[in-house]
């Protein structure tokens, strides 16, 4: 009885998914933002490695300094404002590059498709942008590497998306991204709880700027959205 009762909703739930996807491959057919992302960030990792810089420094050794961290006296007191941008691409150790480029190649992809290329585009550059103003407004004096920031923006436009347009996700995507995402940030606070130096403002901030672009740039995942 109840496998007969089961089996329509089941086969009914996985049709949905599967006009889902089609759906989100209609509407981006080609995710190329988020691997130019990650690529540009590799090689500018390889780029300093193979230069000979000390990648295990601190943040305030004048190798970050140099190449672009945020840094208050020099992005907003000498007026180096292009600082916000060139510090998302510059990474520490390699498992600080490793685990950004690893949870963007993962959820980036998703999130583009559902956004849209250059939706995407730009809300991972405010995402970062946001990220590091609030930054350097929260911790002037502690310079600040990283693409956490605007990572955290991409979860935070997918938790948006997720929430506005829920009626069209279907239930078993919907809680698995959900649960994706939740240890995702949790994962990160504790990350950022046992290692010092975490800059939790720039993740607040690309959580907000994230929120708020996937809300008012995310378009429905029907045929008149699309």
């Amino acid at each position: 009885m109840n496998e007969g009762t089961d089996s329509p909703i089941l086969a009914e739930e996985q049709i949905r998914l599967q006009r889902f996807i089609y759906a989100m491959r209609v509407a981006t057919p080609r995710v190329w933002v988020t691997q130019a992302i990650v690529a540009v960030n590799v090689l500018v990792y390889v780029w300093m490695v193979v230069t000979g810089y000390d990648l295990f420094a601190n943040t305030t050794s004048h190798v970050f300094l140099e190449e672009g961290a945020n840094y208050g006296p020099h992005t907003i007191g000498h007026g180096e404002s292009w600082r916000l941008l060139t510090s998302m691409f510059l990474h520490g150790p390699i498992y600080h590059i490793g685990l950004n480029m690893w949870v963007l190649w993962l959820q980036g992809k998703l999130v583009e498709r559902l956004m849209g290329n250059s939706n995407f585009a730009i809300m991972y550059l405010a995402s970062g942008l946001l990220g590091s103003l609030v930054s350097v407004y929260m911790n002037p004096d502690v310079p600040s590497i990283g693409a956490s920031g605007a990572i955290f923006g991409v979860i935070g436009a997918l938790a948006a998306l997720l929430y506005r347009h829920r009626a069209e996700f279907p239930k078993e995507m919907r809680r698995k991204l959900m649960k994706d995402g939740g240890i995702f940030v949790v994962a990160n606070i504790a990350f950022g709880a046992s290692i010092p130096n975490i800059d939790h403002a720039a993740h607040i901030g690309g959580l907000v700027a994230g929120v708020a672009a996937g809300w008012y740039l995310g378009h429905p995942m029907t045929r008149e959205g699309i």
